[in-house]
């Protein structure tokens, strides 16, 4: 049986790429059902991709130069004095 290689637009290439360098700053103090369900939606993703014209919702839909687009991610977090857990602390 052959296995099929999904071949990845511009955008969604780069998606995966920085979703891989930024993985430890996403991850660092993450609930451990976040950091559970945040890995099972980027599998997801790079098993299916982006929506388009093959997806019934989508159809449509052109969404080519989206896709061919660059687009600037920057997730590098805030300089906080405060930690998260500090600062979404329940008591």
């Amino acid at each position: 049986m052959a296995t099929s290689t999904k071949i990845y637009n511009p955008l969604e290439s780069s998606l995966i790429n920085y979703f891989r360098e930024k993985e430890k700053i996403l991850t660092e103090e993450s609930h451990p059902k976040v950091m559970h369900q945040r890995q099972e939606a980027f599998q997801h993703f790079c098993s299916n991709g982006l929506p388009s014209a093959k997806d019934e919702k989508w159809r449509n839909t052109r969404l080519d130069k989206q896709y061919a687009s660059e687009y600037l991610m920057d997730i590098d977090p805030a300089d906080y004095q405060k930690s998260v857990s500090e600062i979404f602390l329940c008591e």
